[in-house]
């Protein structure tokens, strides 16, 4: 008998698909949690956000799988011959930060591309990026589809739970340390990373500084990407997109050699130029006109001459994805590129307002000091990492700051400092969690545009 341990997305995904399969199952979490039956069963599917300290992983270890291993399960023991599994290939991109962002250029690459060729198979994205791979099965079988391309962002947390699953291929994007609060250490966290490679069977994909921690043996199927990548055909700002796009398209271009398959440089770039940002990932959403502050003696006919001379604009940035210290350093690279993708005559763009705090998950900040004093003008703080890490940072820096008690006294204060000094670039860019003040990193960032909205 599955126990199904958690009433998720993931949870309730498998549910649905094992009702179509006809197979028996419990379902239960912490609330109705029976020790009888868990005992009894064969195997419980764990959710991936039950942190590995959970009583089940303690008492039941041997027996706990994730969803992608459980699938793997089913396709080898619990399918007849009347319900064929489809041929899946599978994609599988991790990293610390970026996963999301490449998963989204993959995805879209294949799929203009396949359209451009007349290639009917059907593309996918599924895992961590929102759609369980359980739902993408149940899909396919239910239209008795044969086979299918599926591109799976995948978290840490699934990749400890995976030791069957296998990918055709992989990108491992980075790695920096994030998520101590879930993981027992940093050595455990790169080493759930980097068992993508593991379970990859053909080609993976990573940058240098994580190839030279590999075992040879993971070396000798990994190529490294860096950042040569032009962003001009593209959407994109940033040298962190330099390096998305960059493992991508060693990928995509992999997958048509070893599929035989071709296409023309022209369809390609205009593949690459149909790609859009995914929202809420350096998204400008909002432009305040502002006037510049004269020089209190400014004659008043001078003032009125001058006066459409002085107005700009303040861009207001969505970056609220940002959850880590080594996301808002990306989030930081851009404005290079942001100052000519914007009318800019005789405005400061050198510094921005930052508006950065959130939930503890006990990473280091102090290596932001340095880089938080070059580009930021003014922090506007919340959360535990503002009242601590990031205000210290700016107490040590000398940078100006002010903590806000809520997101919307923190936007306001970023704005109005913005206005009040000549600013052009207000960016919300956390880099820290969000669980300390809001539902999830998603409802952080809503509630962020519906205060903007009403700027």
């Amino acid at each position: 008998m599955i126990v199904i341990f958690g009433k998720g997305k993931v949870g309730n995904a498998m549910v649905d698909l094992l009702n179509f399969l006809g197979r028996e199952y419990l379902v239960m979490d912490d609330q109705d949690r029976d020790d009888v039956q868990l005992e009894q069963a064969e195997t419980i599917m764990v959710t991936p956000g039950l942190p590995q300290h959970h009583k089940l992983y303690q008492n039941y270890k041997q027996k706990c799988m994730g969803e992608l291993d459980l699938l793997a399960e089913l396709r080898e023991t619990f399918f007849g011959t009347d319900k064929q599994f489809p041929d899946l290939e599978t994609i599988g991109i991790t990293g610390t930060n970026g996963k999301s962002t490449t998963s989204w250029i993959v995805y879209n690459l294949f799929r203009n591309l396949f359209a451009q060729q007349n290639i009917s198979t059907p593309v996918f994205i599924s895992g961590n990026f929102g759609t369980p791979l359980s739902a993408v099965l149940l899909e396919l079988l239910q239209k008795n589809s044969r086979q299918a391309l599926v591109i799976l962002e995948v978290s840490s947390f699934m990749l400890y739970a995976c030791k069957k699953f296998t990918f055709d291929y992989s990108i491992l994007t980075n790695i920096a340390t994030d998520h101590l609060d879930w993981h027992k250490d940093f050595d455990e966290y790169q080493h759930c990373k980097q068992h993508i490679i593991t379970q990859t069977i053909h080609h993976a994909y990573t940058i240098a500084s994580v190839y030279t921690t590999l075992e040879k043996k993971l070396q000798n199927k990994t190529a490294i990407f860096d950042d040569d990548f032009d962003l001009k055909h593209t959407q994109f700002l940033g040298k962190h997109n330099q390096y998305n796009f960059k493992s991508a398209d060693m990928l995509v271009r992999q997958y048509h050699s070893d599929h035989q398959l071709d296409f023309s440089e022209k369809d390609y770039q205009k593949a690459l130029a149909m790609i859009t940002p995914l929202d809420h990932r350096m998204k400008l959403i909002k432009t305040v006109k502002n006037r510049k502050k004269l020089d209190e003696n400014q004659n008043l006919d001078v003032e009125k001459k001058l006066e459409e001379k002085n107005m700009y604009e303040i861009n207001i940035y969505d970056d609220g994805i940002c959850t880590s210290a080594h996301a808002l350093i990306g989030a930081l690279s851009c404005f290079d590129d942001v100052s000519s993708c914007h009318s800019c005559e005789d405005r400061n763009l050198s510094k921005i307002v930052l508006i950065a705090g959130g939930y503890d998950k006990g990473e280091d900040y102090t290596h932001l000091g340095p880089l938080l004093k070059e580009n930021v003008a003014f922090l506007s703080l919340l959360g535990a990492t503002g009242k601590t890490k990031f205000l210290s940072i700016a107490e040590q820096e000398n940078i100006e700051y002010r903590y806000s008690e809520t997101l919307e006294q923190a936007v306001n204060t970023a704005l109005a400092y913005a206005k009040d000094h000549s600013l052009s670039v207000v960016l919300f860019s956390p880099g820290s969690a969000s669980f300390d003040m809001f539902k999830n990193v998603y409802d952080r960032c809503e509630q962020f545009e519906k205060i903007v909205e009403k700027l």
